[in-house]
């Protein structure tokens, strides 16, 4: 049961995998192990005040850390379309809006998915929004953003939620 726990300790000295949302899935198991393995020992209660330690403290910083929990598109997506113009375009750099976007907009604001920066038309609105979320994978260099401010845009704010990352307002 502590084998993965383990395994991603190991790893993490390597690599950053060690996060309390990644190993969360462990403890139900290790729980019921430890269940199966108390009375049999004489420090069973010991191993047990240790184990519970050990493993609340991560319980406890994925209940109250922001940046652990699930991403808050709902939020992020609300405030964007509170606060965006009519004549807004919403840019992803991505083969598609993100499944998130459908879901949770309302507004029905037209949206341009972006593979290839380089093939990027010529934009018409007023108004830009541009989702960094995912543009490390297919967006490396940052060409969007030069295809954006070589159209006449510059970049006028940003919101920022965690795990999302920025979402980039331009205007001309």
């Amino acid at each position: 049961s502590l084998l993965p726990v383990l395994f991603a300790f190991l790893i993490s000295v390597f690599v950053p995998v060690l996060d309390p949302k990644r190993v969360l899935f462990c403890l139900p198991f290790a729980y019921l192990s430890l269940a199966a393995g108390l009375g049999k020992r004489l420090n069973s209660a010991l191993i047990l005040i240790i184990f519970l330690a050990i493993h609340l403290s991560p319980v406890r910083l994925y209940a109250t850390d922001p940046d652990t929990q699930r991403e808050p598109w709902r939020q992020a997506i609300t405030t964007l379309e509170a606060q965006a113009p009519a004549d807004t375009l919403v840019i992803f750099a991505f083969s598609a809006p993100f499944a998130p976007w459908d879901w949770y907009q309302t507004r029905n604001l037209p949206t341009l998915a972006i593979t290839d920066p380089q093939a990027m038309p010529l934009i018409n609105n007023q108004h830009l929004v541009v989702f960094d979320y995912l543009k490390p994978l297919y967006d490396p260099s940052d060409q969007l953003s030069a295809q954006i401010i070589n159209q006449g845009f510059s970049e006028t704010g940003f919101y920022q939620y965690p795990g999302i990352g920025k979402m980039r307002v331009y205007a001309p």
